[in-house]
């Protein structure tokens, strides 16, 4: 079949034209171009929810309204059939008018917005009739109060010294179902949910008593948090959540039985000297590092454990010839271990003697370490009774070990390490 040209030619124009210039509505009809309750826009195909309830609905159409036309053909409507007072008010274009309700709309309500088809334009235009319902916001369930024993959580500021068997208070404002709330309720103990029972105040439905189940520690963390979300019996939410920690008090009841001031020092005392007396090394006698230290044994440590055998004698913590038989073991084992002009390790070997390097570059003798020994020493020498002969025999020993210690040869040595390091600073300081 032959194509016609100008056929062709034709029907691109058309096409071209009808682009260019869309169809347009006739001029004769009216165009309703937005429906607004306040600034919330209502939808045309689907209920709008959280309508304001004080705010007037707006109508805007495209061209200037017959205002003789509008009264009685813009309605609104309660639950779909319950007339709304109204009152109209036209703004300066002529194309907007306000649907004012003579009474604030209910909350939680359910209205209609009629536009009936006589509603007319300035120069005759028809309408077709619309109508779109909507539903009022919901006012807010809100929490009035929150107290502990009586002390309002509520307010800004640390709240202390409550008591460990508290109970918490909460009123809405507006009847909450006791389930509902539990549901959004947490009682935390210091970071650990606690469990709680949950019950109406006398008379109340919209009032709880929160009884937590075991009493609180003393100076813990509790903290009530009420999650948002909470719906009370009318459907109102609670839309803020609510947190607030609080901390109880100090708990003053005497934790072990009540001594005397004599009696506590005797107590402390005994503690301490079991640590050298019961904790000692088997072989040497002398006082560990720390308990973890196995076969480690300090040299300055052992001083002061020297010390503690006298105060443990003295306090009938063991007998004197038990002490003494102690010192002994150490005094010998001293006498055999490592030392270095007289001079004995930080730490030693247990079972040996040998010295047990305190660092990498510290593998020998160390002057404050001994200092503790020879004063741990000279003290149990002077508690000694020369007139029995083993602990004149222990006398000796003492003044054989503490005098052959070259604290001068250390000095010594100390002096000139420190004037070498001047004179070598000096130097790296010259021009």
């Amino acid at each position: 079949m032959k194509k016609n040209p100008l056929l062709l030619i034709l029907i691109v124009l058309l096409a071209c034209a009808c682009k260019e210039n869309p169809v347009q509505p006739p001029a004769d009809k009216m165009q309703l171009s937005s429906l607004k309750v306040g600034s919330k826009v209502v939808s045309f195909t689907s209920l709008t929810e959280d309508a304001p309830l004080d705010q007037p609905v707006v109508a805007s159409f495209a061209s200037t309204l017959d205002t003789t036309t509008v009264r009685d053909n813009i309605l609104l409507y309660k639950n779909n059939s319950e007339p709304v007072a109204v009152s109209y008010f036209f703004w300066i274009d002529g194309k907007t008018v306000s649907v004012t309700p003579q009474a604030n709309l209910q909350p939680g309500t359910q209205y209609k917005v009629v536009i009936t088809d006589k509603v007319k334009g300035a120069k005759g235009e028809v309408f077709d009739g619309v109508d779109a319902g909507f539903i009022t916001l919901r006012p807010a369930l809100l929490l009035k109060s929150v107290s502990v024993d009586g002390i309002p959580l509520n307010q800004p500021g640390r709240i202390t010294d409550i008591d460990f068997n508290f109970s918490i208070e909460v009123a809405f404002s507006e009847a909450v179902d006791l389930n509902a709330f539990e549901s959004k309720l947490r009682l935390i103990e210091n970071g650990f949910l606690k469990d709680f029972s949950l019950a109406y105040l006398p008379d109340s439905n919209n009032a709880f008593s929160i009884t937590p189940s075991n009493p609180a520690s003393s100076v813990s963390v509790n903290e009530i948090r009420i999650a948002a979300g909470l719906l009370a019996q009318s459907g109102n939410e609670l839309t803020s959540a609510f947190s607030k920690k609080f901390y109880t008090r100090i708990d003053t009841t005497p934790k072990f039985p009540l001594i005397t001031d004599e009696a506590l020092l005797t107590l402390i005392q005994e503690q301490t000297f079991k640590y050298f007396w019961d904790f000692g090394h088997p072989v040497s006698g002398l006082s560990r590092e720390r308990n973890t230290s196995g076969d480690i044994v300090t040299s300055g440590g052992s001083g002061f454990g020297l010390m503690a055998i006298l105060v443990g004698i003295e306090r009938g913590f063991i007998t004197r010839q038990e002490g003494i038989d102690r010192v002994e073991k150490i005094v010998n084992f001293l006498a055999t271990a490592d030392r270095f002009h007289g001079v004995w390790p930080h730490w030693l070997y247990g079972n040996t003697g040998l010295v047990r390097p305190f660092s990498t570059y510290d593998d020998g003798g160390d002057l404050v370490e001994t200092s503790y020994m020879a004063m741990g020493l000279l003290t149990v020498r002077q508690y000694l009774n020369d007139q029995v002969q083993q602990e004149n025999e222990l006398i000796n020993k003492i003044n054989q070990l503490w005098e052959s210690i070259e604290w001068d040869w250390h000095t010594g040595r100390t002096k000139s390490f420190v004037l070498a390091l001047v004179a070598q600073l000096w130097m790296d300081d010259e021009p």
